[in-house]
This record gives structure tokens, C-alpha cells and sequence, in this order.
């Protein structure tokens, strides 16, 4: 089930996962966005090793490669929202990295979409 790619966007404009993909070297940018693209198609229909719900309606995209990339992300209605991209450097995912997930989740306004 094909899905609309959102990214979200703070109240100044600022694109976060935007700005994090441009960051990464060029190899690993290619996977973040073919990833990205396949969520796309498939939506929550994804290989599980891609994709993992972490809470309540916050999902992690799990781009494998020499670096691990995650970008959380939530589903409404048929849009997929990219709320957050890090690097994973260890087995847990960093308190740090999953409040800002949810802060930008609690953020969204619905309406807007």
C-alpha cells in the first residue's frame, strides 16, 4: 500500500531528517533514501529488519550499512512522517535520541497534514 513520505518540519521551517541525510557521506545517503523509498511503497508492510515499532505509533527505520542509521518516524492515516534521523553507535537506542522522537510526535498537528 503506497504511502506519502512527510518530513516533519519545526515551526520555523526547519526540516531535521532533511538536514541529517544531507550530512551523511554519499553511500550512506543512497541507502537512507532508497530505504526511504521503499517505506514508501510498502508502508508498514516493510521487512521487519527494516523496520521496528518502538512505542505507541513511533516506528525506527533501520538503514544497515557501515553506519547505523536510524530515522523514527509515525504513520497517519496514508502518510509516513520522518520525525527524527541518528546514528546508531550502540545496541540501545539513546534516551536522548527517543525523547526528541517523541517531543516532535507530541508536536505534530494533525490538521496541518
Amino acid at each position: 500500500m503506497p504511502s506519502k513520505i512527510l518530513f516533519y518540519s519545526s515551526s520555523n521551517g526547519r526540516q531535521y531528517v532533511i538536514n541529517f541525510i544531507k550530512k551523511l557521506d554519499q553511500k550512506t545517503q543512497a541507502n537512507c533514501l532508497h530505504l526511504i523509498d521503499i517505506l514508501e511503497k510498502y508502508g508498514n508492510e516493510i521487512e521487519r529488519k527494516y523496520s521496528k515499532k518502538i512505542i505507541y505509533n513511533l516506528y525506527e527505520l533501520r538503514i544497515l550499512g557501515k553506519k547505523q542509521v536510524r530515522i523514527f518516524y509515525t504513520i497517519n492515516n496514508n502518510s509516513i512522517i520522518l520525525l527524527h534521523g541518528f546514528i546508531k553507535k550502540s545496541n540501545r537506542i539513546p534516551q536522548k535520541e527517543l525523547e526528541i522522537a517523541k517531543r516532535r510526535l507530541k508536536d505534530i498537528n494533525i490538521d496541518k497534514l
